[in-house]
């Protein structure tokens, strides 16, 4: 039980994740062996993310879509004559 109290301690020390119900150690010295997992851990979560955001998201100051464009398979919205 103790281990996990560390670790919770450790996620509530580096992150403003909610771990869990309170009392979390206070004292460095039983969290400082876990910091660095949590430190990988939160790394991967975000280098993750950013792996796999650009295909599903627009680039960064892309202007929005067209309403044409924005239906599928690019479908004018209105038929031409």
């Amino acid at each position: 039980m103790a281990v996990i109290t560390t670790i919770r301690s450790a996620f509530g020390f580096l992150t403003r994740l909610p771990v869990g119900p309170w009392p979390l150690q206070n004292d460095l010295n039983g969290i400082s062996a876990w910091l660095p997992l949590v430190g990988l851990a939160v790394g991967g979560l975000a280098g993750g993310l950013t792996w796999a955001a650009p295909p599903l998201l627009p680039p960064p100051g892309a202007p929005p879509p067209r309403p044409d464009e924005a239906r599928p398979g690019g479908l004018p919205s209105r038929p031409s004559r």
